[in-house]
């Protein structure tokens, strides 16, 4: 913004970025129209009417009147009344992780898909890593709202932050977080595999063909109807959580997935979680 706009009366519209801070009593927040962002900053008595009424959360878009402070760092937007504020909540559009990183600054959107890490931020966040299929993204989940446990399915509407490398989806109430039913990726023919697909994320699906301990682990062989077969590795930590580690035999079918790789020329399956794997029933 121009400095000559400092101290100007102005109405500017824009989507929440960022999750609103309160300092000193006076609540603050990011506004982006897609050319730029503005601080929008409120008074203590405005502050307490908002928190009452509900705070602008990501994703919202709002309208704001009020004077302008243009600084070399910043530009500022003090807005002196609650009324002076227009906050409207649009509906989350569904998009997949892989289209996030493509989503604008402030879009309120959905995205589903399986906990996979959970880790606390010193300022109360809690970020969780969704995966589908290939596809990774982050959600930052506001303080207050229950932490996720790992390996559930999960839909989350909330609004995008692109500061950083990574699009995120802030989700700022307890209502926008539902768990859904499990999405696992299709099982790939094993005969299909090559050394062009290391490093992506699948499923197979066969029958055990054999069972190799080794001294960190178990290589669990298996052969599906393409006849081709691929040791599924699992290390002790992972193995020993298994709920059919001891009871797994020869010929039982099995579900796995995990990341493509490789081992002395020989394709492997690295799984990463219990969830990763399951014994089928016999038919």
């Amino acid at each position: 913004m121009r400095p000559a706009l400092h101290y100007a009366y102005v109405r500017v519209q824009g989507a929440v970025v960022g999750f609103p801070i309160t300092q000193e009593g006076q609540l603050a927040f990011w506004l982006f129209d897609g050319s730029g962002s503005v601080q929008v900053v409120l008074p203590r008595s405005a502050s307490t009417v908002l928190s009452q009424a509900g705070l602008p959360l990501p994703g919202d878009q709002v309208t704001a009147e009020g004077s302008l402070r243009v600084r070399a760092d910043r530009p500022v937007l003090l807005v002196s009344s609650p009324s002076a504020l227009r906050v409207e909540t649009p509906p989350a559009t569904p998009l997949t992780l892989s289209e996030l990183a493509r989503a604008s600054g402030g879009a309120r959107v959905k995205v589903t898909g399986q906990v996979r890490r959970v880790r606390w931020q010193e300022d109360g966040h809690t970020v969780v890593t969704l995966r589908a299929g290939e596809a990774t993204a982050e959600i930052v989940l506001s303080a207050g709202i229950a932490a996720l446990p790992v390996g559930v399915w999960v839909a989350a509407r909330g609004g995008v932050d692109d500061r950083g490398t990574a699009r995120r989806v802030l989700v700022s109430r307890t209502e926008d977080i539902t768990q859904v039913e499990p999405r696992p990726p299709t099982p790939v023919a094993i005969r299909t595999l090559s050394r062009r697909a290391l490093g992506r994320w699948v499923a197979v699906q066969g029958q055990v063909f054999d069972l190799r301990p080794f001294d960190a682990g178990m290589r669990v062989i298996v052969q599906d109807a393409s006849v081709g077969t691929i040791a599924v590795v699992i290390p002790d930590p992972l193995w020993y959580t298994l709920p059919f580690s001891n009871t797994v035999v020869i010929g039982d079918s099995i579900w796995a997935q995990g990341e493509l790789s490789e081992r002395r020329s020989q394709l492997e399956l690295l799984p990463e979680l219990p969830e990763d794997m399951r014994v089928e029933p016999p038919n």
